[in-house]
């Protein structure tokens, strides 16, 4: 196997690097899709300076149409990087983000599932974190996310569990729904330096248009026992800094 980690980046640059960092050690390539601007029009250059940090990276540049709506322009992103996986001969791959965490004894237990089944694509659950590394929602929420799949397939419109529309391949069979306790992605959602850059630049904006300025309301004076409006049928509640993120810069 030669296993790629392929990400998409316009914001949240300050959590690449520890994202990166949770998986590096066991991937072949590092693949960085980033944005300048936005899928909205919007702006952001942070990008520019962890390129200059981490230059052995393999990086492309995306433009994004702004006459297609975001998950258009997200599942092109896609279909470059597997298309870029499988120009440095990777076997393998994982769609990413600046949030998306995971544990090392998980990922080697995904990548021997891989290896020793043959699936093409595999699916996990996720923790959800919201303003703090020690605050996750419960229960888990009930979507997945694609982890290892085989660079034979591309994006496509069909799933064998909920995930992002822009996340489904063809062929996506045969494939692996991992149990909770197996594997899951640790989803640092809502742990942000500019919770408003997020926001108003989401792929999944058209979900909150008009709710932007109610949760950024909530989300600054969130304190434990709150309910936050985006999860009405969440709890937050405290969990273990699993990432060493506290002391990260936010």
């Amino acid at each position: 196997m030669k296993l790629a980690a392929c990400y998409t980046v316009f914001n949240g640059v300050e959590l690449l690097e520890h994202a990166i960092n949770s998986v590096k050690d066991h991937v072949d390539e590092i693949i960085i899709s980033f944005q300048t601007v936005s899928n909205y029009g919007n702006e952001c250059k942070d990008i520019l300076d962890f390129m200059d940090r981490f230059p052995d990276y393999n990086y492309f540049s995306y433009e994004p149409d702004l006459k297609v709506d975001s998950k258009t322009n997200e599942k092109r992103k896609h279909q470059q990087l597997i298309e870029y996986a499988r120009s440095l001969n990777c076997t393998h791959f994982f769609l990413s983000a600046t949030d998306h965490f995971y544990k090392e004894d998980e990922i080697l237990y995904a990548i021997n599932v891989v290896l020793t089944t043959g699936v093409k694509t595999t699916y996990s659950k996720m923790i959800t974190y919201f303003k703090e590394p020690t605050l996750m929602l419960e229960p888990l929420e009930e979507y997945y996310m694609p982890f290892i799949c085989s660079t034979s397939v591309n994006i496509g419109n069909i799933s064998p569990v909920l995930v992002d529309p822009a996340c489904s391949f063809r062929p996506f069979a045969p494939f692996h729904v991992f149990k909770e306790e197996e594997v899951l992605m640790h989803h640092f959602s809502w742990i942000r330096k500019d919770i408003r850059n997020k926001l108003e630049n989401a792929a999944a904006k058209v979900n909150w248009l008009d709710k932007i300025e109610e949760f950024i309301d909530k989300y600054n004076n969130f304190k434990l026992g709150d309910r936050f409006p985006y999860y009405p049928k969440h709890k937050i509640v405290e969990t273990e800094d699993i990432f060493n993120l506290r002391n990260i810069e936010l």
